[in-house]
């Protein structure tokens, strides 16, 4: 997660290094799409606590193999 210089008013870039199949995240890259985060109000904390919550409704998709990370960190 990267908060910009002008965080709160603009979303943190938010991107999984390792591999991850959730709605939202881009599948070849990782970044989450900043539409998710647009809403100003949303703090770190809190954005790391709709992930967490938004990981745990989506647990039974079907997950890259254990340590697969994306191309653009090996």
């Amino acid at each position: 997660m990267e908060c910009g210089p002008n965080y709160p008013r603009e979303p943190p870039v938010i991107h999984f290094v390792s591999q991850i199949n959730l709605p939202g995240v881009n599948q070849q890259d990782g970044h989450v799409d900043q539409n998710a985060m647009a809403r100003t109000e949303i703090i770190i904390k809190m954005s790391m606590l709709i992930y967490d919550r938004f990981m745990d409704e989506n647990k039974k998709l079907p997950q890259p193999p254990e340590g697969s990370k994306y191309a653009i960190y090996k």
